[in-house]
């Protein structure tokens, strides 16, 4: 019962994790765009 429980655990922790990081990358790509949008914008 222990072992099942501390699975379960790990799992949800592994699953928020991932949520975590493909959160910042989408995050980090789309300020990226948007840094690139502005910076066309200022040239233009």
């Amino acid at each position: 019962m222990r072992g099942g429980c501390e699975c379960g655990t790990l799992t949800m922790l592994a699953v928020i994790v991932k949520s975590v990081f493909s959160l910042r990358a989408v995050r980090e790509s789309w300020t990226a765009r948007a840094s690139h949008v502005s910076r066309l914008g200022l040239y233009a």
